[in-house]
């Protein structure tokens, strides 16, 4: 087996997960990361096995890999336990793995471009070069995750203390009607769909239930990837002070609203809302934060921008992937998982414009996974005119 570094690394990652299966929520790997086939092989195993909720051991994946007609012996399987000294190091090795991927494909790009001619699409190549290095940067960049207000005020700590738990099987959203019809709130372990068409204020609604729950100081994970840190955050100090969006981020205040939003920004500070930095992430990257975290809610926003964990041939394919794996997803860490999610156009061509369950864009088996659909419906909206939402 060759001794190189790379080669040490994918070796040390397995090892570690062999080790403590719990490691493998602290990583940012994709099977493709790794550059020897049978570490592949067996990196791919281990995301089924934790996907599905299975025992990750030397067992486990040998069953799995035979199943799929790969052999493996067992002796291989603990080896890579055997050498690995402690799984404590896993993100260190996992971040060898990640930047030799990143060397390797880097190195892909540039012998693609020094073979282009001069009768080429020169746009075209630049286009695709383009996207290719946006995939890198995606892919590349570790996860992390920082609550709103450090982001936007710079505040020296975070504060992070959980008490007053809610009681019983519920997460309450704190919209008394909602949770009356829902039967006292979000179900620790459910799978929930907040759904809406575009500007009917879904997100507004999200990151209001996500302070709601947090003023009770238990952790919310926010994960938005439609949003920056930085306009949500404004969106929570508008809902506070009735200042504009648009005048939060572009800092034309008077003196009365600075006021309001250095109260705002102080009472935001106590409320635990953790927010995401990336712009792209998968149901396993949404896990691997929890698993940081330690929240007693997720919010996504939303369902049609999660990176599926594979291709699929179509887009109502990667859609139903992914909702069976955020449902697995909530089941294994026992707390509700809501995720937002686009109404199509359909349902603007009814009399009353009042979205249905078959209006669910691209829905896939959401109706099956999910334990509660809501969809929210603004007639004010058509009419022009302010009105609440209606559930």
């Amino acid at each position: 087996m060759s001794t190189n570094a790379t080669d040490i690394a994918e070796i040390n990652v397995i090892g570690s997960i062999l080790l403590n299966p719990g490691s493998f929520q602290l990583i940012d790997l994709r099977t493709e990361d790794f550059y020897f086939a049978l570490h592949q092989n067996i990196f791919q195993t281990i995301s089924d096995l934790s996907r599905n909720g299975e025992i990750i051991d030397p067992v486990t994946i040998q069953a799995k890999l035979e199943a799929k007609g790969q052999k493996i012996p067992a002796e291989i399987l603990r080896s890579f336990a055997s050498v690995t000294v402690t799984a404590a190091n896993v993100e260190e090795y996992a971040r060898i793995v990640k930047n030799s991927s990143l060397i390797r494909s880097l190195k892909s790009m540039s012998s693609e471009m020094q073979d282009v001619h001069d009768t080429d699409d020169g746009q075209e190549i630049l286009v695709r070069t383009i996207k290719k290095l946006d995939e890198l940067m995606q892919n590349g960049t570790p996860i992390d995750v920082i609550d709103s207000m450090s982001a936007l005020l710079d505040l020296n700590e975070y504060r992070n203390a959980i008490n007053e738990k809610p009681e019983g099987e519920f997460i309450r959203t704190r919209f008394e009607n909602l949770d009356r019809i829902l039967g006292g709130g979000l179900l620790k372990g459910g799978y929930y769909i907040l759904a809406a068409r575009t500007s009917m204020g879904k997100t507004s609604v999200a990151l209001q239930i996500a302070d709601n729950v947090a003023g009770y100081r238990e952790n919310v994970l926010f994960v938005s990837l439609e949003m920056s840190v930085r306009q949500m955050t404004a969106k929570r100090i508008s809902r506070l002070t009735g200042i504009p969006n648009m005048k939060i981020l572009t800092g034309s205040l008077s003196t009365d609203e600075y006021r309001k939003f250095g109260d705002a920004a102080s009472t935001l500070a106590e409320v635990p809302v953790v927010l995401n930095k990336r712009v792209s992430a998968s149901v396993a990257d949404v896990q691997a934060m929890a698993v940081r975290v330690n929240p007693c809610l997720i919010i996504i926003d939303y369902l049609g921008l999660i990176r599926p964990g594979s291709r699929r041939k179509s887009k109502y394919e990667e859609i139903t992937e992914i909702s069976h794996d955020l449902k697995a997803l909530a089941l294994k860490l026992n707390i509700p998982v809501l995720c937002l999610a686009q109404i199509n156009r359909e349902s603007e061509a009814t009399k009353d414009k009042r979205p249905q369950l078959h209006n669910l864009r691209d829905s896939g088996d959401i109706e099956q996974d999910a334990d509660g659909v809501m969809l929210m419906y603004r007639p004010g909206y058509y009419k022009r005119e302010e009105a609440a939402p209606q559930w």
